[in-house]
């Protein structure tokens, strides 16, 4: 529902809660990865207390698009689901995938 949408862009979750919400059958199959990504997502940035919004999960998750002119990207692009160990690239097409999935709605 429109309101389910609404108050899901509100929502401050740890990794791990994201990946149980937008990948419920990985997030099965990789209960250990999904398990200590919190653990890593602190480590990495403390100051986030472990906790992303939605906002902040789309943006570390989606590269941005090479919009400079001369066709070289504005800034370097951090591997946010690599730090937080998922090292598969095909895992993390997938959870990306997902992540687009839920941003665009």
């Amino acid at each position: 529902s429109k309101h389910e949408k609404i108050e899901m862009r509100k929502a401050i979750k740890p990794p791990s809660e994201w990946l149980k919400l937008l990948c419920k059958d990985w997030a099965a199959e990789n209960e250990v990865l999904v398990e200590t990504s919190d653990a890593k997502c602190l480590d990495y940035k403390p100051y986030l207390k472990g906790l992303l919004t939605s906002q902040l999960l789309c943006r570390l998750s989606i590269p941005p698009k090479d919009a400079g002119m001369d066709g070289s990207s504005s800034q370097p692009t951090v591997d946010f689901w690599r730090i937080l160990g998922i090292e598969d690239e095909f895992d993390k097409s997938y959870i990306v995938a997902q992540v687009e999935r839920f941003c665009s709605l």
